[in-house]
């Protein structure tokens, strides 16, 4: 049985000095060739323009690869990415992010059956 996606959950605290670090560590698992949902959920962020980085880092990374992936982050880190790459999806929870690619798959197979 093959995974939905490869969850990263990030913990700990954000700063400015780390962010290249960070995100050098989170492309690895971009080459991999399945979809990634990164939880930052329970990450303390210093300041918007830290997770903004971050995310634009690995964004990019990510289309580098080819790979689809979903950003779960709480209320204060989604304001703080508020203004930020609109193509980024968002979730509320692992789970919410999960159910993405599940639906994805999904609609992928239903196309194949009808062609």
């Amino acid at each position: 049985m093959r995974s939905v996606a490869v969850v990263l959950g990030i913990t700990g605290r954000l700063r400015p000095d780390g962010v290249e670090v960070l995100a050098a560590h989170l492309a690895r698992f971009t080459a991999l060739g399945d979809p990634l949902v990164v939880d930052v959920a329970e990450l303390r962020i210093e300041d918007g323009e830290s997770v903004r980085r971050l995310v634009s880092i690995l964004d990019a990374e990510c289309h580098l690869h080819a790979t689809d992936w979903v950003l779960v982050a709480d209320t204060a880190a989604r304001q703080l990415l508020e203004g930020a790459d609109e193509a980024v999806l968002h979730a509320r929870s692992v789970p919410d992010a999960l159910q993405h690619f599940i639906g994805a798959i999904s609609s992928r197979r239903n196309l194949r059956l009808a062609t």
